[in-house]
């Protein structure tokens, strides 16, 4: 649970844990959140993999961008308010990667992500 599943009124950066690094045997790289909305995330990766990955929910469709170009979108609604999945590819010095962005919605909490997940080359990399 976080802390503001506790009070629905908490600012969303109530319990951000900003700085996570993950390390496997193919990837090495630190994923920071550096923006967080009620339907948005802007993560960005640095180490083997240099991208600012920005999801967005609030447009008819979700989007995600990678470096401000836009690389997913869905154009499906959803009754669970947000896509579950949308794949994309990117590319980052010199290397095509796979990625997906997982998230989940609550109309419970006015739409607010309660779930998100960023999976690079089937690695998860970052999660709240």
């Amino acid at each position: 649970m976080f802390a503001s599943d506790d009070n629905p009124y908490a600012s969303p950066l109530a319990h951000l844990d900003s700085v996570r690094s993950f390390t496997s045997s193919n990837l090495k790289l630190q994923a920071t959140c550096e923006q967080r909305s009620w339907l948005g995330r802007t993560i960005v990766l640095t180490g083997d993999v240099n991208a600012r990955i920005r999801y967005l929910g609030w447009t008819p469709g979700e989007s995600v961008y990678v470096d401000d170009v836009l690389v997913g979108k869905c154009k499906t609604f959803y009754i669970t308010a947000v896509a579950p999945r949308i794949d994309f590819n990117f590319q980052s010095h010199g290397k095509f990667h796979s990625a997906s962005v997982m998230a989940r919605a609550s109309y419970l909490r006015l739409f607010r992500l309660v779930a998100f997940k960023l999976v690079i080359d089937d690695h998860l990399v970052y999660e709240e």
